[in-house]
């Protein structure tokens, strides 16, 4: 999956791949948030990834 496909929301910040934050390592993706995690807080965490490919 490309990098440009991803697209992270997480405690109100939102990464892309323009993000130093969201990085290739190998095959995976790795994602540091910039803010530490709180302890005893709900967080949410959503990852998109979409289909950047055009057809027809």
């Amino acid at each position: 999956m490309d990098k440009q496909s991803i697209q992270i929301d997480f405690a109100g910040e939102q990464y892309d791949a323009t993000s130093k934050y969201l990085q290739r390592n190998s095959d995976y993706l790795v994602f540091y948030p910039k803010t530490w995690l709180p302890v005893d807080v709900s967080l949410v965490l959503t990852i998109t990834a979409s289909d950047l490919q055009k057809y027809g």
